[in-house]
């Protein structure tokens, strides 16, 4: 393994160093050593060729080994699905700091992507059930099949269903939670090339060019429900977030939250109805 590790470190500098930096060299090969082992010596070399062309392709390297690390979990993701990222493990953690003491929680998660949400939180709290929900079946079969993995797949319920459809939300839920698409097309160009030509834009961008339709069809959902007491948890647009307040501020007690880097990240609008 040691002279496997020093050979690949080597190869890998040579093919990569022109693109990437040192250090971002370095983190590829924890992914790419433990890869190697799994096949035969004689093919390392073509592997490697393979991998570091689809690296300098800028594809990110989750979609080349369909894993994404997300807390302790290792996840399964592929073209259709969001790459979690660590503001939304963040957000994972206010929720599950926020029930601490609650053992029979029910959720919706809306644009469950990989079904990172509920898979983390339902490892924290096993007793909770949720509900998931995303637009199409391949997005789906990636979260079922994460769900599948952790033996959690009798606790989430996933749904192929559109959010625009809905005119309403389950009666039986405490916790709604999402990450919906929320970049601008006007920040478009501030993307990195490897998420803008590979991950997909119906998990980042508005259908239209408002990137608050998602928050304002949420907003209207949970004014149209019958629930009595909910707690809302959302990632948002960072430099949306006095207008995101704004939609939930008129429908329960509604705080902004910063995420690791300072940036305005999460909402958490509590419901309480007589």
């Amino acid at each position: 393994m040691e002279k496997l590790s020093v050979t690949v470190k080597k190869k890998l500098e040579i093919l990569l160093i022109k693109d990437f930096s040192i250090d971002q060299i370095y983190a590829f090969s924890f992914w790419i050593l433990p890869h190697l082992e799994t096949f035969n010596p004689k093919y390392h070399d073509a592997e490697l060729t393979r991998i570091c062309q689809e690296l300098k392709n800028r594809k990110p390297i989750q979609y080349i080994f369909g894993l994404a690390f997300f807390g302790d979990l290792q996840l399964y993701v592929n073209l259709h699905t969001l790459i979690p990222r660590p503001e939304t493990e963040e957000l994972c953690q206010f929720i599950s700091v926020h029930f601490k003491d609650k053992d029979n929680i029910r959720g919706l998660d809306i644009g469950t992507g990989s079904g990172c949400i509920p898979i983390y939180l339902l490892s924290k709290h096993p007793h909770w059930k949720f509900e998931a929900m995303d637009i199409n079946a391949n997005i789906l079969d990636v979260a079922e099949s994460n769900a599948r993995k952790y033996g959690l797949h009798n606790s989430i319920y996933f749904h192929e269903l559109n959010v625009f459809t809905m005119t309403t939300l389950p009666n039986d839920i405490q916790l709604l939670v999402s990450n919906p698409p929320y970049v601008g097309r006007e920040e478009m160009e501030t993307l990195a090339t490897d998420v803008l030509n590979y991950e997909p834009h119906s998990a980042l961008f508005s259908p239209t060019p408002d990137s608050m339709l998602f928050y304002k069809k949420i907003a209207e959902l949970v004014s149209n429900s019958a629930i009595k007491k909910l707690s809302i948890w959302l990632e948002i647009n960072q430099y949306k977030g006095l207008e995101t307040l704004a939609l939930f501020e008129p429908i329960g007690e509604t705080k902004l939250h910063f995420d690791m880097s300072g940036n305005t990240r999460f909402l958490h609008c509590e419901i309480a109805r007589p």
